[in-house]
């Protein structure tokens, strides 16, 4: 660093910190804050309003929303296959019912085992 007449460190580039704000419909605005202390030397970056920007979709999403939207998926899919399984068990149950009662029989059905 650099220091100035009275001994404090000067401004450079790096002395600032550029913040962005997230990019809406197209557009976001661009300021500079000071990230250490210094006088003198650099000045502070004029803002930037109004940029054109454009959203990176492959970055909206971190590594854990992606395994927990599969970890969703996996249990939204086995969820329906035990519902498709219950549904078909009851149906062919059902239909031995109807089949008996046809048949003008009086006699109990035995469950599958499950």
């Amino acid at each position: 660093f650099w220091e100035t007449a009275f001994g404090c460190p000067a401004c450079s580039k790096l002395s600032f910190a550029k913040m962005e704000t997230p990019c809406v419909r197209g557009v976001n605005n661009i300021s500079y804050r000071m990230s250490e202390e210094c006088f003198q030397g650099d000045s502070v970056p004029p803002p930037r309003f109004f940029q054109r920007c454009t959203v990176d979709w492959r970055n909206l999403l971190s590594t854990a929303d992606y395994v927990a939207m599969a970890t969703v998926a996996v249990g939204a899919l086995v969820s329906a296959g035990i519902l498709l399984e219950r549904y078909l068990a009851y149906k062919r149950l059902y239909e031995r019912y109807s089949a008996l009662q046809d048949d003008g029989q009086e006699v109990a059905l035995e469950a599958d085992a499950i």
